[in-house]
């Protein structure tokens, strides 16, 4: 047993030991830099939410991670703090949705989830708390860019409060990195403009993307305000009115589809500039091209836009009557057995007359007309009153309104939006809607192509639906046709750029501009064989089981409707 007695330090010892150190003086740390004061139990009801948490709607994810928290509990600490002068802990970095399952799960199981151990930090300021749930929120599960915008708007003010003056554009992103939250400048604009221009989405809140700001909603948007500004006796004040009823009728009868809403405002916004729909889309392609810069630019281009429209309206002005049109259908459904038959090219017009006729009483969903459509089936649409809480709700009968802004596009111009809807059906059944272009080119047989996936997006043809929507609607837009590809690029001149949509070097435009690199091009962007079409086409068609079934056969029904009203005006 060792007896020896350990010597008892002196303060002499003391003394000398600490003159002998070589030490360095050490600068308290910020509260912030203090990763954790000390744990606490606490019963999970007395800790408080924080009420300036940015992820205001649910989190996607919530049911998985319920259940995967009841299996395994909370692998992650939950951070608690307190604000100056309260007496109440309150979240301090996220954990809104862990803390609500725990509270779910305490009321089924008391005993094993009521009390939690949490991980308590100081409190430096409202800043410090509000960008740390900000930095949570984004890196654990993504928030819905509508929650990432009004987060980022409450941060700016928060930071001009503690600096006593405006946060600038510039200085913004740099200040967010600072707090360890990195922001692409573009992806500030795109808040900014969500917040300010898209507030009465609603319930397409939660819905929204910044692709979509982006591509669809900043530049049509912008481009509708500039040219209403341009038009003359109109008052700024009324754009922001007018574009809110629109936003509103639609976001309350329609689910969540970008162009869908833009059509919408487009045609509450044309009467009062003195045109129809179709002649405000026509000078919003042109301001976007530059065309349109001056009241003088626009008051040219609406008067040239309406003189075309007044002579093909001539041109066929019978056969765009509804009452001639079902006149026409009477005398071919009440012709006898030895009559002549039919000539091909009044199935499509026939079409269109049983679309107007009979939705005069029926309901519809076209894009752009909000309760219109000219969906396949020709079936009445329930009542409000009769759809069933899972059933999608279509909206009310057509208007006369309507009705007449359906006519008013004209044989082409309804085969076309009736195309355009049938297209993004398929297309969303698939994921792939976004890869959809509507063209004016001659040259394209159905008046659309797809567009070049991003590479590595699509899989194999025998098991990614994806990639068999993509090769079914590009092989039906003909855009692989050796004849209609040389008469694109004849037809595609620096005037009319705007045929094809510009995405970059991998696009189909690009693909297109180097004729002996094109296969390649488009190859990697699409990986894989090109399938046997004949054979994808046939399983899909025949296979009513196949999740591409019903609305395949209807795209190529309205490609054939489509088809047919151009030869007709082209034969007139």
């Amino acid at each position: 047993m060792n007896t020896a007695v350990r010597k008892r330090l002196t303060a002499a010892d003391i003394t000398a030991m600490t003159s002998a150190a070589n030490h360095k003086v050490l600068v308290p740390k910020a509260p912030s830099e203090i990763a954790v004061k000390s744990m606490i139990e606490l019963n999970i009801n007395d800790v408080l939410f924080y009420d300036r948490n940015p992820r205001r709607l649910p989190n996607d994810l919530y049911n998985e991670i319920k259940e995967s928290i009841r299996v395994r509990g909370i692998e992650s600490a939950l951070f608690v703090t307190k604000r100056p002068g309260t007496d109440r802990y309150m979240l301090a970095k996220g954990g809104k949705t862990r803390l609500l399952i725990l509270q779910e799960l305490a009321k089924e199981n008391p005993k094993k989830w009521s009390r939690h151990t949490f991980e308590e930090v100081p409190y430096v300021n409202e800043l410090d708390v509000l960008a740390a749930h900000f930095v949570e929120n984004t890196g654990r599960s993504p928030m819905c860019f509508w929650d990432f915008s009004e987060g980022l708007a409450d941060i700016r003010k928060e930071l001009a409060k503690e600096q006593g003056k405006p946060i600038s554009q510039s200085a913004f992103p740099q200040l967010l990195a600072s707090m360890g939250i990195t922001v692409e400048r573009w992806e500030i604009m795109d808040a900014e403009f969500a917040l300010e221009v898209l507030e009465a989405l609603g319930p397409w809140k939660q819905r929204l993307l910044s692709e979509h700001v982006q591509r669809v909603f900043r530049p049509d948007l912008t481009a509708l305000q500039k040219l209403w500004d341009l038009a003359p006796d109109t008052v700024s004040t009324e754009f922001d009115e007018l574009k809110n009823k629109a936003i509103e009728a639609c976001t309350s009868t329609h689910d969540y589809n970008p162009e869908l809403l833009i059509n919408s405002i487009i045609f509450e916004l044309a009467p009062h500039l003195g045109c129809d729909a179709s002649a405000l889309s026509h000078l919003l392609h042109l301001h976007q091209k530059g065309d349109i810069s001056t009241q003088e630019d626009l008051t040219t281009a609406l008067s040239q836009r309406q003189a075309s429209v007044e002579a093909e309206t001539s041109k066929t002005e019978t056969d765009n009557h509804p009452e001639a049109l079902r006149q026409e259908l009477q005398k071919s459904t009440s012709a006898p057995q030895s009559a002549p038959q039919e000539k091909p090219v009044d199935r499509g017009l026939q079409n269109l007359a049983k679309t107007i006729s009979t939705r005069q009483q029926q309901a519809t969903d076209l894009p752009g007309l909000p309760g219109v459509s000219v969906a396949r089936g020709l079936t009445a649409r329930p009542p409000k009153s009769q759809t069933s809480p899972n059933q999608k709700d279509l909206g009310a009968p057509l208007t006369q309104h309507e009705l007449a802004l359906l006519e008013s596009m004209g044989n082409v111009g309804q085969a076309r939006q009736i195309l355009n809807f049938e297209l993004h059906e398929l297309a969303t059944t698939a994921g792939i809607e976004n890869l959809v272009v509507m063209s004016e080119a001659q040259s394209l047989p159905c008046g659309f192509y797809m567009e070049l996936p991003k590479s590595g997006t699509l899989g194999s043809v025998a098991n990614d639906l994806a990639a068999q929507a993509w090769w079914l609607m590009a092989s039906i837009s003909g855009q692989f046709d050796h004849a209609v590809v040389t008469n694109l690029l004849n037809e595609i001149s620096p005037e009319q750029s705007l045929l094809l949509q510009d995405n970059g070097p991998a696009c189909f435009k690009a693909a297109l501009g180097n004729i002996d690199t094109f296969a390649d091009t488009v190859a990697s962007c699409l990986g894989g064989e090109e399938p046997f079409i004949a054979e994808l086409l046939i399983n899909v068609l025949t296979d009513r089981s196949h999740e591409l079934h019903r609305s395949s056969i209807q795209v190529l029904d309205a490609c054939a409707n489509f088809r047919e009203t151009v030869h007709q005006r082209q034969s007139s």
